[in-house]
């Protein structure tokens, strides 16, 4: 059986998976045999639409190294590190008997590093527009299944505003 994770400890087998704890409720309630659960489980797992959303909290530390700095152009190397915390990991099921909302805890952080290149056209001297894709990987750190997880090797494109205090 694939839970994608989502497991927690009990004792029995039901008890295993957060995804069947509203078919727990209905086995405690009589409404279905755990034969009958079974096979409704089976119709459900391609049936049922699951939302998961996550949401991270984290500290970034960037250095940036200035390669041309001519007038209002200013082209730079970037080297950055993050530490994040999985502060909510949601999953929302689609049920015709009703939405499901769930909630994993997680340990740890999820830990990444990047490097880029990037552009940035001053307006002014405190202030210009910016462009920087930087390519980025995510370590593992045990963390619930993601993109993070998935592909950990990926390529982020930042832009905006750009203001710099003082000079």
């Amino acid at each position: 059986t694939w839970t994608d994770g989502l497991t927690m400890g009990a004792t029995n087998a039901y008890d295993n998976y957060h995804l069947a704890l509203a078919y727990k409720r209905m086995i405690q309630e009589g409404k279905y045999t755990t034969k009958e659960l079974d096979d409704k489980s089976l119709i459900t797992l391609y049936d049922t639409d699951i939302t998961n959303q996550q949401h991270f909290i984290g500290i970034p530390v960037n250095v940036f190294f200035n390669i041309v700095n001519t007038g209002n152009w200013n082209f730079h190397v970037r080297l950055d590190g993050m530490g994040e915390k999985l502060v909510d990991n949601h999953f929302l099921i689609h049920d015709s008997e009703g939405d499901i909302h769930l909630h994993q805890k997680t340990e740890g952080l999820q830990f990444s590093a990047g490097v880029g290149v990037g552009l940035e056209f001053k307006f002014s001297p405190n202030v210009g527009i910016y462009f920087d894709p930087t390519l980025r990987y995510y370590f593992n750190g045990n963390q619930p299944r993601s993109i993070r997880t998935i592909q950990p090797l990926r390529m982020d494109f930042e832009a905006g505003l750009r203001f710099s205090l003082g000079r």
